[in-house]
């Protein structure tokens, strides 16, 4: 198999550069045959990956965190390889998400011997606007913070930046009225977050959906009702376990389709990219992308 590293050198504060000459040395010793590529600004990756198809690269393999991985991803479905192209992922960025889902190490000698030993996993993929997310699209409260994020906390990165922009909205968000549609269910009333999730965890580290599986064909959709601002300060840190499914204000379902409208501007994030406002509509694609796991 030929491998294609595409490497984000700003990822984790800085340290991608860093972090591919430890990954280079390793690969070097399992005599894969390789090249690499370095990215230089957002949004690259894409350009890179549909590169490293069009020359015939069995792998690619993202080194950054789950927006360089997001890219590559893209870049091999708009090079018409969804499928055939398999992605691989070593650890390198503050979020990493995905990576925690599938088992895949932080450790970067055991994340690179993945690549010539570990199996090929087909995964589910998300789709919102005919674009498509690994992780999970956040509606309501967290959408709002990915905005603040987005807007006014470019200084911190992943779970920092998402606990400083949960921290700062908490006392300005009112949760609005919402209609969501799951399959044949229908849910109505003010809600605060609806998480619909492809994979486990978001926002660095939180286990949004502890259930979920992104090779069962659903997805894990977690709906918190309108709650308290204290309420939200002792549900938050049990996210990181999973252990806010045991509230009495979260519910979790699960289905194939997802339809969320509301009268009021509700803003939707996925896998921390904003997409816009409600009216929107989720499908999901089982087992359509090919990853290496252990």
């Amino acid at each position: 198999m030929r491998f294609l590293f595409i490497v984000n050198p700003i990822a984790g504060r800085g340290e991608g550069k860093k972090k591919w000459e430890q990954i280079k040395v390793v690969v070097e010793e399992l005599k894969l045959d390789y090249e690499v590529v370095f990215t230089g600004e957002p949004g690259e990756s894409v350009f890179l990956a549909e590169e490293g198809v069009a020359k015939g690269f069995d792998v690619l393999v993202a080194v950054g965190g789950d927006g360089t991985v997001n890219e590559v991803v893209r870049g091999i479905i708009e090079a018409g390889a969804k499928g055939d192209v398999k992605l691989g992922i070593v650890p390198a960025g503050t979020g990493n998400d995905l990576v925690r889902t599938l088992d895949i190490p932080f450790n970067i000698k055991e994340a690179v011997h993945v690549l010539k030993n570990g199996h090929v996993k087909n995964i589910d993929l998300g789709k919102v606007n005919g674009d498509y997310f690994l992780n999970v699209v956040g509606i309501g409260f967290d959408a709002a913070v990915a905005e603040e994020i987005n807007n006014n906390i470019r200084w911190l990165k992943g779970t920092a930046a998402y606990l400083y922009g949960i921290f700062k909205m908490i006392f300005q968000y009112k949760s609005p009225e919402m209609v969501i549609k799951i399959d044949d269910r229908e849910l109505e009333g003010r809600f605060f977050l609806v998480a619909i999730a492809n994979a486990k965890y978001y926002g660095g580290g939180m286990m949004i959906a502890p259930d979920a599986d992104p090779a069962d064909g659903l997805f894990d959709i977690c709906v918190i009702k309108d709650v308290s601002q204290m309420e939200v300060l002792k549900v938050l840190p049990a996210l990181f376990k999973g252990n806010h499914v045991k509230h009495p204000a979260v519910k979790v379902y699960r289905g194939r389709k997802v339809f969320v409208k509301s009268k009021k501007r509700v803003l939707v994030q996925a896998d921390g990219e904003l997409k816009g406002t409600v009216p929107m509509s989720f499908e999901i694609e089982a087992k359509t992308f090919p990853v290496l796991v252990p």
